[in-house]
């Protein structure tokens, strides 16, 4: 659960031996279009579905989901709650994991606090990195 104080949930999900890390530097690409947000590495895929509020996390060599539909809360308030409008935008990001893009989803409702998640792919790497508030 991620909590409206603003403490960050960070959360590395790796699928691949860390070695893979090293390998080639694939890049990464970004996809906006009305229903869906897209960014991948060639090694690890982000899908956003706009439409719903739900997220794949996908291993993109296989092309085979490691976590399928997943949503995220804030106080019984939900990413995939009908009322929530949604935006993604994305940006390229240069930190202590290397370079890569960010894809920074805001889920909003009148009444309701916003979320907003961070989804980072990092160029060759086999890892997402995901934040919310």
């Amino acid at each position: 659960m991620i909590n409206r104080t603003g403490m960050w949930l960070l959360m590395v999900l790796a699928w691949f031996s860390f070695s893979s890390f090293a390998e080639g530097a694939q890049q990464n690409h970004a996809v906006l279009d009305r229903n869906t947000a897209r960014l991948h590495n060639g090694r690890v895929g982000v899908v956003f579905d706009l439409v719903h509020g739900t997220y794949d996390l996908n291993d993109a060599e296989s092309g085979q989901p490691v976590v399928r539909g997943a949503h995220a809360e804030v106080a019984q308030w939900t990413t995939d709650d009908a009322a929530c409008t949604r935006t993604a935008s994305t940006n390229a990001i240069s930190d202590e994991l290397g370079k890569g893009r960010c894809l920074l989803v805001e889920c909003t409702a009148t009444g309701k606090p916003s979320i907003l998640i961070e989804f980072r792919v990092y160029d060759g790497a086999s890892f997402v990195v995901l934040r919310g508030c």
